[in-house]
């Protein structure tokens, strides 16, 4: 694995039994590098409250990440809570234009 340097690969998880996951909060101090630049860690670091409920965040320490913790744990619930709404649209489109396909009287 390399630890340098923009990923080269796509980045995934995959879920194993009797794995460690706790290992997958602490591990994204390692990543936040890649996706965050200086400029912005320097504004981030220039505020001290700031600083420490991000890196809180990072280290997967939510209950004391505070309001950095709660923003980012609402949006991901928003995401998947569209992605799902999205996908559970498509299926619907998916099977109505699949059912008037196979009942439509063809001439």
């Amino acid at each position: 694995m390399r630890w340098h340097g923009p990923l080269k690969a796509a980045y995934r998880f995959k879920y194993r039994k009797n794995r460690e996951y706790r290992l997958h909060s602490a591990s994204t101090g390692l990543l936040y590098r890649q996706i965050i630049d200086s400029k912005l860690l320097d504004w981030l670091s220039s505020c001290a409250e700031l600083w420490s409920l991000f890196t809180y965040f990072v280290a997967g320490q939510m209950e004391l990440s505070g309001v950095v913790g709660e923003l980012v744990t609402k949006a991901d619930q928003a995401s998947v809570s569209q992605m799902i709404n999205d996908s559970s649209i498509n299926k619907t489109k998916h099977s109505t234009t699949r059912f008037v396909q196979e009942n439509t009287p063809k001439n």
